[in-house]
């Protein structure tokens, strides 16, 4: 298991959270 899974995981959170967002 790489270290940056849990960074990884949580960048593409927040980067769908920022898309759903923009886009509501």
């Amino acid at each position: 298991m790489p270290q940056m899974m849990p960074i990884n995981w949580l960048m593409s959170f927040i980067f769908f959270l920022i898309m759903f967002l923009l886009f509501n």
